[in-house]
């Protein structure tokens, strides 16, 4: 029976294996954090370890390890400076409550978590903590996590929650909040990170008719001892409700974080990422579409492509023949996060290097520094990506027979809208360039309306009309954004 050691940062665990045991299965056993995007399908490359055995020693991928023999494994993934957005605009907007005390925001991403201890009495911002998204090994997107339930719910479930009481603990330790002072908790993300959250069997929402269980549609009241199992605090969890399987509790906390309803005129909110989500109210009907936009705008599915953490390429410029870049922490270049993916996308566009088609003019790729590349697979990423979230924005306004010129508002939510050069989003068609002056970043709006759910003692019944009035455009189904899909596929 192999012996393993493994080297994780600062803990050095001693574990047994069978022959020919999958190494990332033993990771994954030992509660050693390692992302893997694909979910251990050995198609991204991205769980790398350092293995030395044999008196040997090569930097592999650990789901395409079967282990042999006796080995010293060192991990590798460094994710601890992800970029993550936590600020959204205008954070201390909310009467708050007279009772004072504190209340936490939760909001979790399916790349990110994010924690924000609140003020009930100023609705002010009294702590925030980030962190990555544990369940990254088990798959970068939402589709991995679903398929993942089968065999791995209560490892994902668990992993999140403690995701989370890691949060608490480094809030009360940073002494800005005492834990007999927290009074609630408000639980926001999409319905399949909510329904992992609650330990709920996900599959159904990943296949017809997409089927979203009770307690994640509807919303939950969780004692906090009883759902963590942790005497840290003493206070309910409250998790919103979704609209459908892809219209989720984050995107109803943007919703009512940002007024959409109440505000005048006609205004959007599009949450862009892996899976974009974009709402318009027409007046009558809060239309909700989701579009499957693919990780390309968040670095994934690229070949040198990487989250936004240290050494992430985020800015990129062609200058006289010479291409200058910025690094997330001015550390060494090792890949290409989303920012630097339309930066560079943008460039070459505007150079020349590729034409309105996205055809690369000489090489088919360029070499950005050192071993990190560009190429036209990545070209064709990013046409994916820009025209599914451009077109879906387009079919919105054509259900409620709106022109763009009569949006007075596109709000930008999440990471995106807060880390992107929003001209040159223009420039490659993600946005519409006709709407361009109406174009705002509000941040971290989902965690922006789990504060709001906290503060605001008319919270409940908003959220309430925001549900009742909710209306699923099924783009899937949708001649109009099929074409438009087509039509967006080139650069302006």
């Amino acid at each position: 029976m192999p012996l393993l050691k493994i080297i994780d940062k600062d803990r050095i665990i001693e574990t047994a294996a069978e022959d020919g045991e999958n190494l990332l299965q033993i990771l994954r056993r030992e509660k050693v954090y390692i992302s893997a995007p694909c979910g251990g399908k050995g198609t991204c490359g991205k769980c790398l370890v350092r293995m030395e055995s044999g008196g040997s020693a090569r930097t592999v991928p650990a789901c395409g390890i079967s282990v042999a023999g006796d080995a010293v494994v060192k991990t590798l993934s460094d994710e601890d400076g992800f970029s993550i957005t936590s600020a959204f605009m205008g954070e201390e907007r909310f009467t708050g409550e007279a009772s004072g005390g504190f209340g936490l925001a939760v909001d979790i991403g399916t790349t990110t978590v994010a924690i924000c201890a609140v003020d009930l009495a100023s609705g002010g911002t009294a702590d925030v903590y980030t962190t990555v998204n544990r369940q990254r090994e088990y798959g970068a997107d939402v589709i991995s996590r679903i398929e993942k339930c089968a065999g791995h719910l209560d490892d994902m479930s668990a992993s999140i929650k403690n995701d989370i009481l890691d949060g608490i603990r480094t809030l009360l330790g940073n002494g800005t909040v005492t834990a007999g002072k927290i009074g609630k908790i408000a639980v926001v993300g999409n319905s399949t990170m909510i329904g992992l959250f609650l330990g709920e069997d996900c599959t159904a929402m990943g296949k017809i008719p997409f089927t979203v269980p009770e307690r994640v549609a509807n919303g939950a009241t969780l004692g906090f001892r009883e759902h963590f199992g942790s005497d840290l605090l003493d206070c309910p969890v409250v998790t919103l409700p979704c609209v459908s399987a892809y219209i989720g509790a984050d995107s109803v906390a943007c919703a009512l974080f940002l007024d959409l309803m109440d505000h005048p005129g006609f205004n959007i909110i599009a949450d862009v990422g892996t899976n974009g989500e974009i709402l318009l109210f027409d007046g009558q009907s809060l239309l909700c579409a989701s579009t499957a936009a693919g990780p390309a705008l968040e670095g994934g599915n690229i070949t040198c492509g990487m989250g936004g953490t240290g050494g992430a390429i985020s800015k990129f410029r062609y200058s006289n023949g010479e291409y200058e870049y910025e690094t997330i922490q001015n550390k060494p270049p090792v890949g290409i996060c989303g920012s630097g993916v339309i930066d560079i996308t943008a460039e070459l566009l505007a150079n020349g290097i590729i034409d309105e088609t996205g055809l690369f003019a000489d090489e088919g790729e360029i070499a950005v520094c050192g071993g990190i590349v560009f190429n036209q697979k990545d070209v064709r990423q990013v046409q994916l990506a820009k025209s599914a979230i451009k077109a879906g924005i387009y079919s919105l306004l054509n259900v409620a027979g709106l022109e763009p010129e009569d949006i007075g508002k596109l709000y930008l939510a999440g990471g995106f809208g807060t880390n992107a050069d929003l001209d040159n989003a223009v420039a490659i068609g993600l946005l519409p360039g006709n709407m361009r002056n109406s174009i705002v970043s509000a941040g971290n709006a989902a965690l922006g309306g789990a504060v709001r759910f906290l503060c605001d003692e008319n919270a409940a019944d908003k959220v309430d009309r925001i549900i009742k009035l909710a209306k699923e455009v099924s783009l899937g189904s949708d001649p109009y954004f099929s074409e438009a899909f087509m039509e967006f596929m080139g650069f302006e």
